[in-house]
């Protein structure tokens, strides 16, 4: 099994942190490259999230790229409060502008799926599909008391006595299926991005979300776990895209990592319905 590599590259505010994996694909390399994907992780964990998918998606002949917001993972953390989530868009198009990507394909979780909505809406002739797992389609009302419940009072801001620790490991352990060195990576995770999670839901819940989907021209995938919070939420894509597959997987609130084999292949599913440009 090839290697992740990891890199940076510069923005105007910071350095911001990345995964790859190139095609592992015979036929890729024969000289029939795909349209590569952008992966966007969920808040609070990092690229690491998404490593055991990007092997699976580097076999199919597709190169995988996962960059740590700002705030997350070893990128940089922003002096301020960012004015709103295209602050991010544009900070992950900075990479597809490096690469010199044509065209991509963008899957992302959580809050990694409202950043992929509205880079798809904003730029149209890049973005070849869309996968959004776990989406908070929600509208203004909905958007303020999760905000009320996430941003206000997370249970990662620092106390002297460390029992932030305990409560995000406690947190995590609820969830079935986490192997202990897994939950342990995703607990640091979670940890060191007690600021930039504030910072990223402060913009995520006042993003007209539902505006953005409505100008999405792509195709798109929607997938939600049966027990995740934001399950209900899910045919909200079809009211918006008729034509989108929605898709039930497992894993609660962590489907990628939980689940990686069911958003595996309904995601393999769907690329092979959409059509392959090459760069």
């Amino acid at each position: 099994m090839a290697s992740i590599k990891k890199a940076y590259y510069d923005t105007p505010d910071g350095q911001i942190h990345y995964r790859y994996l190139h095609s592992s694909s015979e036929k890729a390399q024969e000289g029939i490259p795909k349209d590569p994907i952008l992966l966007l992780h969920m808040s609070a964990a990092s690229s690491l999230y998404f490593e055991p998918l990007m092997h699976r998606l580097a076999a199919l002949g597709y190169d995988c790229y996962a960059p740590d917001m700002p705030g997350f993972g070893r990128s940089y953390d922003p002096s301020g409060q960012p004015a709103n989530t295209r602050f991010y868009v544009e900070t992950f198009m900075l990479l597809a502008t490096q690469q010199r990507w044509k065209h991509f394909h963008v899957l992302g979780h959580h809050t990694g799926a409202s950043l992929g909505i509205e880079m798809a809406a904003m730029y149209p002739a890049q973005v070849r599909s869309l996968c959004v797992v776990g989406a908070a389609l929600l509208f203004a009302p909905e958007q303020k008391a999760m905000a009320d419940a996430l941003v206000i009072a997370p249970e990662t801001y620092p106390v002297r006595d460390g029992a932030h620790l305990l409560k995000k490991w406690n947190r995590l352990l609820q969830y079935p299926g986490f192997e202990v060195d897994v939950l342990h990576a995703q607990v640091l995770d979670q940890i060191r991005a007690w600021q930039g999670r504030r910072q990223v839901y402060t913009c995520n819940f006042a993003q007209d979300i539902m505006g953005f989907l409505g100008l999405v021209k792509c195709a798109v995938l929607a997938m939600s776990a049966r027990e995740s919070m934001l399950f209900e939420y899910l045919g909200r894509v079809r009211n918006v895209k008729p034509d989108a597959k929605c898709v039930t997987v497992g894993g609660g609130e962590f489907e990628v990592l939980l689940d990686v084999d069911g958003v595996y292949q309904a995601y393999k599913d769907f690329l092979d319905s959409v059509p392959h440009v090459q760069n």
